[in-house]
C-alpha cells in the first residue's frame, strides 16, 4: 500500500493516528482515489479525496486534522463537483463546516448533480444551525433553500432568508407550502405579500391534487379563483375527486366549486371520480348535483 493509499484508508476509517503518521511520512494531503458508479446503466467515474472520505464517513476530527494540514477545502469530486463544504453541510457536521469556512472554502460552490449549494444542502438535511452559520459567513441563499424551508415549516429560516434579501415572489414557496399542506407557512407567505396572480393558481391546484383541504380553503379565501384550471382543463374539484380526496372535495364544494363544471371535454368531477373508482367522492358530488 502506498503512503497516499494508507492516508486514504485511514481517513475513511477515522483513524487519526494513522492519518497523522501518514502525513508525517510524506503522504499527499490532497490524495484522491478513483471510483465507479452507475447511473441509468451508464458507468461513470469520479474521484474522492481523503478529506471527502473523512467527511462522508462522519469522522469530523480527522477532517479537521486534514484541513489544518492544508487539505484543499474546495477539492471537488470530478464527477459530481460536490465540494467538502457542501458535503459537510448536507451531513450536519458543524465543526467541519466552521473549519472549512475558516480555511477559505468557496461559499458559492455547488453540487453539479443535485444542483444545490451548501445553504440548500443544509436546509434539505434539516441542519438549521449550519444554515445560519453559512448565511452569516456570506453564503448565497438560493430560491430552493427558501422553498425547502417553507415546505418544511422552518419559519425561523424563512424569516432569516427574507431578512437577507430573498424575494419570496421569485420562488415557488407558496406552491410548495400548499402541496405540503403547510397552512402556517401559507399564511406567513401571504402576509409577506406573495403575488397570488403569479403563484396562487398553481398553489391551489397543487393543494387540491395532494388532498390539502385546509390549504386549498386558505388560498380560495385569500382570493384565488376556485375555478382555475390546469393546461388540460382540470379544476381543483376535478383533481381532488380523481385522487379520492373526499375532505378536499367537501371543502371545495362548501367554498362554491361548481360540481357541473366540465374539463373542456365534457367530463365533470363526478365523471372522473367514478372513472377512478373513488366512491366517497362520487357520493359527495352526486349529493351536490341534487341540491
Amino acid at each position: 500500500m502506498t503512503l497516499d493509499e494508507e492516508l486514504l484508508d485511514a481517513a475513511s476509517r477515522g483513524d487519526e493516528a494513522r492519518v497523522t503518521d501518514a502525513l508525517a511520512r510524506g503522504a499527499n494531503v490532497d490524495a484522491t482515489r478513483g471510483y465507479k458508479t452507475s447511473v441509468d446503466r451508464e458507468v461513470l467515474e469520479g474521484t474522492i479525496s481523503a478529506l471527502m472520505l473523512a467527511i462522508r464517513n462522519g469522522h469530523d476530527r480527522v477532517a479537521e486534522v486534514l484541513i489544518d494540514r492544508g487539505a484543499d477545502p474546495d477539492a471537488a469530486d470530478e464527477l459530481t463537483r460536490r465540494t467538502p463544504l457542501v458535503e459537510a453541510a448536507a451531513r450536519g457536521e458543524i465543526s467541519v463546516v466552521e473549519a472549512l469556512i475558516d480555511a477559505g472554502a468557496s461559499l458559492d460552490a455547488r453540487d453539479g448533480m443535485s444542483n444545490e449549494n451548501a445553504v440548500t444542502a443544509a436546509v434539505v438535511g434539516g441542519h438549521a444551525g449550519i444554515t445560519r452559520q453559512l448565511v452569516e459567513a456570506g453564503a448565497p441563499i438560493e430560491p430552493r433553500a427558501f422553498e425547502e424551508a417553507t415546505r418544511r415549516g422552518k419559519l425561523d429560516l424563512a424569516e432569516l432568508f427574507v431578512e437577507r434579501g430573498l424575494d419570496p415572489n421569485k420562488t415557488q414557496a407558496l406552491e410548495g407550502a400548499a402541496s405540503a399542506g403547510r397552512l402556517d407557512m401559507i399564511q406567513w407567505l401571504l402576509a409577506q405579500g406573495v403575488d397570488l396572480e403569479t403563484h396562487g393558481s398553481e398553489a391551489l391546484l397543487r393543494a387540491a391534487n395532494d388532498g390539502r383541504a385546509e390549504a386549498a380553503a386558505a388560498l380560495v379565501e385569500a382570493g384565488v379563483p376556485i375555478d382555475v384550471t390546469t393546461p388540460y382543463g382540470w379544476m381543483p374539484l376535478h383533481l381532488a375527486a380523481y385522487n379520492g380526496n373526499a375532505k378536499t372535495v367537501r371543502a371545495l364544494l362548501a367554498l362554491g366549486a361548481d360540481p357541473r363544471a366540465d374539463d373542456g371535454t365534457g367530463k365533470t368531477a363526478l365523471d372522473w371520480a367514478r372513472e377512478a373508482g373513488k366512491a366517497d367522492c362520487a357520493r359527495l358530488l352526486e349529493d351536490a348535483l341534487r341540491t
